[in-house]
């Protein structure tokens, strides 16, 4: 009976607190969001509905034209461009049992990695210090955005584990219970993990841009890891070197799917 009525409070409280954010507001929550809304529909619209090339369900994969070109993600994120002279291309990793792009930046005047191998032998930067930002708030934003998702097109078998995505405010955590409600995909999400997602209190991105250092907060959910503050620490300066990754679960969850 104690249990009980502890659960009640916990729900009563949770729910007084989402109501009452909702009713007050927080201009800062809501600061970012039509940037990220607007960048990552650009960015699903270039992948959503791309078919894995048959010639990369094979060992040693190698691009043979009219494959995706993830300089295309620059017509959704305008406030980032390649460094001049380079370009954003890739390798593709088939391991039979999963298959994934691996992003690098070439200067376009050098010949592109033919295959895994390759890359594997030239150990090429990570292609994110080639991206130029415009150093406003949008720009870091979208660079996080590309950082995190950039990858994810192309994915098959085992590589689909890397399905995290940016939630841009409150309604996209209504948008992950109701898809979770209806899709027949593993384990749902109980009442008290639905309950305290939509009490989660930074559902939308926040920037924060220093003299050398710009930190970028974003709310973030995976099948096989539940809701994720993920926070960026940034160099401000060119190249934008990723300083710092942290993860904090606010709600776990696992799916339970296993491929």
């Amino acid at each position: 009976m104690k249990e009980i009525t502890f659960m009640l409070v916990i729900v009563a409280l949770i729910g007084s607190s989402l109501a009452c954010r909702r009713l007050t507001g927080d201009s800062s929550q809501g600061q970012y969001e039509l940037v990220c809304r607007d960048s990552l529909a650009g960015m699903n619209a270039l992948t959503a509905k791309l078919k894995i090339p048959e010639h990369f369900k094979q060992e040693n994969p190698v691009k043979q034209g009219g494959e995706f070109d993830p300089n295309r993600y620059f017509e959704a994120l305008t406030h980032l461009k390649m460094r001049e002279g380079f370009t954003l291309d890739y390798a593709y990793s088939y391991q039979g049992i999963g298959g994934q792009p691996l992003l690098y930046a070439r200067p376009v005047d050098e010949k592109p990695f033919q295959t895994e191998a390759e890359f594997n032998v030239a150990k090429p930067e990570s292609f994110l210090y080639a991206v130029q930002t415009d150093d406003s708030p949008e720009a870091y934003l979208q660079f996080s955005l590309l950082a995190l998702m950039g990858s994810q097109f192309y994915l098959y078998w085992h590589a689909g584990y890397n399905d995290s995505q940016v939630l841009c405010g409150l309604s996209d955590i209504e948008r992950i219970i109701s898809e979770n409600a209806r899709f027949d995909f593993g384990a749902k999400l109980t009442p008290m993990q639905k309950l305290k997602a939509r009490g989660i209190s930074q559902p939308g991105p926040l920037v924060t841009i220093n003299d050398d250092r710009v930190t970028v907060s974003m709310l973030t959910f995976t099948n096989w890891g539940g809701f994720i503050q993920r926070t960026y620490t940034l160099k401000r300066a060119f190249p934008h070197t990723i300083l710092e990754v942290q993860n904090e679960t606010l709600v776990e969850y696992n799916c339970g799917v296993m491929f």
